[in-house]
């Protein structure tokens, strides 16, 4: 009778250095969750051990795993250094999760989750590269020099006063005309003066200070 070799563990079902620590959100199926086989049979102990392990293991790398150590899995099921607690409840608390040829644990549910998210994360970051490289096309093709930097003026401003100069490239109807001798005075502004300026009064030529006696008569 000849001895049956072991199967040898599965590769991980989640992309090895998988890092989701800036996740904050973490989904649980309700549905599934209560209608499972751990839900129905777990003792308060060993279900608040097992939903810890799952949260816990998406700040694991890779996000979705747990290590085969029973010290640190003691530590992450939140029993401290009680490690006769943590054995009392480990079966249930484990349950669902499978080891892997990185010598980790896995969780089918878990790692579906871990995905999802994963997916999501890259599909934003690629959408994010397209606008970013569209809106870089439009920027340097409308400078037209390719480097992202605004092209110099193709011909110098006048300065000798006699000539006509483009003042933007590419522009043929925007120019800056200067001609020597060209100097038709303003208008001047209504109403005679600067705005703001009151007009001033002459005096009446006939008028004379009043008299001691018109002053105290009260004239």
């Amino acid at each position: 009778m000849t001895k049956e070799t072991p199967a040898a563990p599965p590769k991980p079902p989640v992309p090895t250095g998988l890092d989701l620590h800036d996740f904050s959100f973490v989904p649980i199926f309700r549905a599934q969750l209560f209608r499972s086989t751990f839900h129905a049979r777990a003792t308060d102990a060993e279900w608040r051990a097992g939903v810890t392990l799952w949260l816990k293991s998406w700040d694991q790398i890779p996000a979705g795993s747990l290590p085969d150590d029973d010290i640190e899995l003691c530590r992450l099921a939140e029993f401290g250094r009680n490690i006769r607690g943590w054995k009392k409840v480990r079966g249930m608390a484990l349950r669902g999760w499978y080891i892997c040829d990185d010598l980790r644990l896995y969780h089918r549910v878990v790692s579906d989750g871990v995905m999802a998210a994963y997916m999501r994360r890259r599909a934003a970051s690629d959408k994010g590269k397209v606008g970013a490289s569209k809106r870089w096309a439009v920027i340097e093709g409308g400078l037209g020099n390719g480097s992202g930097m605004p092209q110099p003026l193709q011909q110098p401003l006048p300065i000798d006063g006699t000539s006509t100069a483009q003042a933007m490239p590419g522009d043929s109807n925007l120019t800056l005309d200067i001609r020597e001798g060209d100097s038709t005075p303003l208008p001047p502004p209504k109403g005679g003066g600067v705005r703001g300026e009151k007009k001033r009064r002459e005096p009446d030529p006939g008028w004379s200070p009043p008299t001691e006696e018109e002053i105290r008569a009260g004239k």
